[in-house]
């Protein structure tokens, strides 16, 4: 299952630039400035809170269904120093989200569980090969062991895979049985966080 990210600040992205570009205009010190530029804060809180319900709200459909959430440790803070990426990964509100995935889970007596993110996606969970991809290959097409799969599926499988041998003791290694080429680790920016695991791969859009 995937949980589509709704994007708050993108859909507000047009108003709120209008505001801001109207507050500009207003003269320093002036009433309808303080007016206006709290037009924006308001536009700032809406946007807020939209992510903030609709982040709730996914972290208890998840903790429904799951009695394990896995997700990928990612370094967010490094991941926000790619201004290519960094609009959309605030968007989305990665780290705000997994902590309260996090704490909900701790309050339902679930497990919550990180696993290194390298090479979940490139990484082919039939045979463990590495299969380079885009940001823009959606679909795994392994060339060794013939397996296809949704990409995001094909993660989620991996990331499943990794909570089950950090559980165990087992060390995971990213060598491919078949050496291939490896490339660059890629993610959707419009997903709106970690891919989410349980008994039935399941996570966000990305």
């Amino acid at each position: 299952e995937r949980i589509p990210n709704p994007c708050p600040y993108r859909k507000s992205e047009k108003k709120l630039g209008k505001h801001q570009r109207v507050l500009s205009r207003r003269k320093k010190g002036s009433k309808r400035r303080a007016k206006q530029r709290g037009i924006v804060a308001r536009t700032h809180e809406q946007i807020a809170n939209q992510r903030r319900d609709f982040q709730f709200k996914a972290a208890h459909r998840i903790l429904l269904r799951c009695d394990e959430v896995v997700v990928e440790d990612l370094k967010i803070k490094n991941m926000l120093k790619n201004h290519y990426l960094a609009k959309s990964i605030s968007d989305a509100g990665w780290g705000s989200f997994r902590l309260k995935l996090q704490s909900k889970a701790a309050n339902a007596g679930k497990q919550f569980t990180k696993v290194k993110p390298h090479h979940t996606s490139q990484k082919c969970s039939g045979c463990d090969s590495i299969v380079p991809k885009q940001l823009s290959d959606r679909v795994h097409d392994c060339p060794h062991c013939g397996l296809v799969l949704d990409r995001d599926h094909n993660a989620a499988i991996n990331i499943k895979k990794a909570a089950v041998a950090l559980r165990e003791g087992v060390v995971v290694t990213n060598t491919p049985e078949t050496p291939v080429q490896t490339g660059t680790e890629a993610r959707n920016p419009i997903n709106p966080g970690e891919r989410v695991t349980s008994p039935i791969p399941s996570g966000w859009d990305n």
